[in-house]
């Protein structure tokens, strides 16, 4: 084509004298051709594009040095399911997406794929990459002796999205101090166990039933957790204990004030004994006369030493009573005859006492707080947390908003209950009572 400089002389003159801005014309007819050329080159390199397979795409943008994972992200981000599943099902591409290092760009990119890979070892790589945590007891001897009398049950599928999608709903830094995970597999996240000094958690599940939701194994009608799913919720509320390690949160005293929380401790047992005297009601009978109170105290005593949990131990604890106070120094003797034979009528009668009743129940081994509260006790409950690990009393108003009965097992229960209940609500925090949810917050344990 060629320029017509006079033509363009002309215009510009006429656009000085009009004070009008013209800009260089050309023919239409070489215009048109033009931006045709362009579109057909434009429209070819997207036909190009297109008629490459999801794979080829990928792979175009995989270099041995710098891999283009912006790139791959949005090729990712806009591909099908059935597309996805041909990203998981090369291995070249999983490869290379779960060696190296990490990042932000590949962690979105493992986000958008791990619903798409049913290799349960795939699925473990992916659970390592994103959040570092190993699945299975062959890690390390650690992890192996976390299982003593136990055995392991691999992990399904399921399970292991299970605790990729757990995982999602938490805090990052929360996160990393889960090191490893196993499971016995014995049911639907029934119970668990966690050991935050080696950032452990044991979990029971059932492949087949990870829509399980709570029904009554740790809830009484009307709690807050009754509802939620049962894999989630004690995964969740085992990584609130090793949030918790050491009691950086359910130790404090703003926290146990919630719900009124005292600590009773183990090396006391009188005084524990005392307490539980005082907060029974009648615990030992007016009926009885001074000295058979007396005795009723120190008998209690030796129960709690002796972790009664069956009140027909009480003649063996009271037993230990008249030892002390009437056998002969020498130990050889028999001790008051008058004594000893009024020792069966004392023990039948205090067997049946609400002080011994108590005590029997309030054993951690049977679980008193699935139970409490007990009609002859006040304002406040008191039992056993674990066993050897120390008596604990709360304010008995706290169960009128208990989120559930486990909750009240000791302090750190509570604080992980609180934990797995806030993260795995669909609206954070939802069910929580004000003062609870507040307290959390007030914490920035829901800062993600």
């Amino acid at each position: 084509m060629a320029f017509n400089s006079s033509k363009v002389l002309a215009n510009s003159n006429l656009a000085a004298k009009s004070n009008v801005k013209v800009l260089q014309t050309f023919p239409q007819k070489d215009l048109d051709a033009q931006g045709g050329r362009q579109k057909q080159a434009d429209d070819s390199k997207v036909a190009k594009t297109e008629s490459k397979s999801i794979v080829e795409q990928i792979k175009e943008n995989i270099r041995y040095i710098f891999t283009s994972w912006g790139k791959i992200h949005d090729i990712v981000e806009k591909a099908t399911d059935s597309e996805k599943l041909e990203i998981v099902g090369d291995k070249s591409i999983m490869n290379k997406l779960l060696s190296g290092g990490r990042s932000s760009i590949k962690n979105q990119i493992l986000d958008l794929l791990v619903d798409s890979v049913s290799d349960v070892d795939t699925l473990i790589k992916f659970v390592d990459k994103r959040f570092g945590i190993k699945i299975g007891a062959n890690w390390n001897v650690i992890t192996r002796l976390f299982l003593i009398g136990q055995k392991e049950v691999p992990f399904g599928p399921e399970g292991v999205k299970g605790v990729y999608k757990v995982m999602l709903r938490l805090p990052e830094a929360h996160v990393k101090k889960l090191k490893a995970l196993v499971t016995t597999g014995k049911d639907a996240g029934n119970s668990g166990l966690a050991m935050p000094y080696i950032g452990r958690i044991g979990i029971d599940y059932s492949e087949n039933d990870m829509g399980r939701v709570e029904t009554g194994a740790y809830t009484n009608v009307g709690d807050k957790m009754r509802g939620m799913n049962m894999f989630d919720t004690t995964l969740t509320h085992e990584l609130g204990h090793l949030v918790d390690q050491n009691g950086r949160y359910s130790g404090q005293e703003s926290f146990r004030k919630i719900s009124g929380w005292k600590k009773h401790g183990i090396f006391k047992p009188q005084k524990i004994a005392d307490e539980v005297i005082n907060l029974v009601q009648n615990a030992i009978p007016s009926s009885f006369t001074k000295k058979e109170k007396e005795l009723s105290r120190e008998a209690a005593k030796f129960a709690v030493i002796g972790r009664i949990k069956n009140v027909e131990k009480t003649r063996s604890y009271l037993k230990l009573v008249y030892n002390k106070r009437f056998l002969k120094k020498d130990g050889k003797g028999e001790g008051d005859a008058r004594v000893y034979s009024s020792l069966n009528d004392l023990a039948e009668k205090l067997k049946v006492s609400p002080l011994f009743t108590h005590l029997a129940r309030a054993n951690a081994d049977r679980s008193p707080w699935y139970y409490e509260n007990y009609s002859n006790v006040g304002p406040r409950q008191i039992h056993e947390g674990y066993p050897y690990r120390g008596w604990w009393s709360y304010d008995s108003s706290a169960r009128s908003n208990k989120l559930s009965v486990y909750q009240f097992r000791d302090p750190g229960e509570e604080f992980a209950e609180i934990y797995a209940t806030y993260h795995m609500t669909e609206k954070k925090g939802e069910r929580l009572d004000s003062k609870r949810r507040e307290w959390f917050e007030s914490q920035n344990l829901h800062k993600m």
